[in-house]
């Protein structure tokens, strides 16, 4: 992972929801080299924003992220429940050099994805999928 990444003291106690050999730290390392160069940062934060890890630059406000992205997640899911369309599966914001996703992980868990300019989504949307099966106990 890049520099400057970040765990909450808090992370713990989703520990004993993995499998011993996988760590959260481990998850987004390996998200990022799956996926290249064309994400910036990604992060994963309880529903409540709490940042459990994270691979963004360090002078970012991964704080206020972990926050905004907790809450994007539970308004989609409310407009999904709403509209009685089914879940919530990821959310696509299109930025001014990129893309923000959020999606769900798990229960407790949300993923905020910051991509550049024409990423290959097909192949993060892969490796989402990924990540959501190896963390669907959390």
């Amino acid at each position: 992972m890049r520099k400057g990444n970040s765990v909450c003291k808090d992370t713990f106690k989703f520990e004993p929801y993995l499998s011993s050999y996988v760590s959260f730290e481990r998850i987004l390392r390996e998200f990022m080299e799956a996926v290249g160069e064309s994400v910036i940062g990604a992060l994963l934060a309880s529903r409540d924003g709490t940042i459990i890890a994270s691979s963004f630059p360090i002078e970012k406000n991964i704080g206020g992220l972990g926050r905004l992205s907790a809450l994007v997640s539970t308004m989609a899911e409310k407009l999904c429940k709403d509209l009685d369309r089914g879940s919530h599966e990821i959310t696509v914001i299109e930025l001014e050099g990129g893309y923000l996703l959020i999606t769900p992980i798990s229960r407790r868990i949300v993923l905020a994805v910051s991509t550049s300019e024409n990423p290959p989504l097909g192949l993060i949307f892969l490796e989402i999928e990924r990540i959501k099966a190896r963390m669907r106990p959390v």
